[in-house]
């Protein structure tokens, strides 16, 4: 996976999102916002798998040497669009995610 944007910045996306480290260096990591707002970061390695349900913001962070070779797949056609933190704004999916983890 390339950023051509700052990894650092959290976002969210569309659809799900099913995300597999192929390669890294060094450990890379998925930060998400639990329901009261909080990072939780998971550390992904080498084969590791991960879903990212649609709504939820999330940034990728690569390892110290900052190379990760990832890959991201869509159950349905692609929704590359990320809709940054700073927008705001109200979306459809950013509000149905937060219905399904009780969060208002």
């Amino acid at each position: 996976m390339y950023y051509s944007a700052s990894p650092f910045n959290s976002s969210f996306s569309e659809s799900p999102a099913f995300q597999s480290v192929l390669r890294s260096w060094l450990m890379a990591c998925t930060k998400v916002r639990d329901k009261n707002d909080r990072w939780i970061r998971c550390a992904l390695e080498k084969g590791d798998f991960m879903i990212l349900p649609a709504g939820i913001y999330h940034r990728f962070t690569p390892g110290s040497t900052n190379f990760t070779h990832a890959m991201r797949l869509f159950k349905d056609e692609p929704k590359w669009t990320p809709y940054p933190r700073k927008d705001g704004g109200d979306y459809v999916e950013r509000a149905a995610y937060l219905k399904t983890i009780g969060a208002s």
